[in-house]
């Protein structure tokens, strides 16, 4: 019965943030908002990390840049939750992008390629975590907000409130990174077709992109429950 209850209640908050005027939201993100508020946050989490997977055999499959395995006391942090997946595999890879740069300056073809694919990919995840950054304080501000509420107010309606309240700011937010991102990637199908090179991997990148930011919309709303 309190299985059924949840779920009639996160149907009614999905219905009240689209009566509420929500016209800025688009349907796939409907989608995003229930998964968020039907899931907890450690399970988007970790549908996360496969996205980083992703990524890095999108990387390891069209470029000659190798990443290397975490080591031990990187595995220790990732066990102890002191470290995320998301957190390593970027680092890593952060890590290849640089080392590669320094070592690779000869003008070869594979070499033209792979240094326009690391300079946008370390590009693409330093303006990624600009807006995560910018996400989590916005989060943690309206989660503040309910939290500071009497518990006889901590009800569905406040919570719809507060999100609406917020919701409009995440749009800018969204509007504002898909707009860099896509220039980004224009930019970089640009640099690889002017040395007449395969772009595919700029629609791989994008495609994750895309998962990614739907899932963590989903993560998001869950941290608002």
């Amino acid at each position: 019965m309190k299985k059924v209850l949840k779920v009639i209640g996160i149907i009614l908050l999905v219905l009240i943030l689209i009566i509420a005027g929500l016209s800025i939201w688009k349907w796939d993100l409907i989608k995003s908002v229930y998964i968020g508020l039907s899931s907890t946050p450690d399970e988007i989490s970790r549908k996360i990390d496969t996205t980083q997977e992703k990524m890095q055999n999108n990387i390891e499959f069209y470029t000659g840049i190798t990443l290397r395995e975490p080591t031990d006391e990187e595995m220790k942090l990732l066990s102890s939750g002191k470290l995320t997946k998301a957190e390593l595999f970027e680092k890593i890879l952060n890590e290849a992008i640089e080392e590669y740069l320094k070592n690779n300056e000869t003008e070869s073809f594979d070499t033209k390629y792979d240094q326009i694919v690391a300079k946008y990919t370390s590009a693409f995840y330093s303006l990624k975590q600009k807006y995560i950054g910018m996400l989590d304080s916005l989060i943690n501000v309206a989660n503040d907000e309910f939290q500071a509420l009497p518990k006889e107010q901590k009800t569905t309606k406040n919570r719809s409130k507060i999100i609406s309240k917020y919701i409009n700011v995440a749009s800018e937010y969204e509007s504002s990174c898909d707009n860099e991102v896509n220039l980004l990637l224009d930019s970089m199908k640009a640099e690889l077709k002017a040395i007449n090179s395969d772009t595919n991997i700029v629609d791989a990148i994008k495609e994750v992109y895309y998962e990614e930011k739907s899932l963590r919309i989903s993560y998001y709303t869950s941290k608002l429950k």
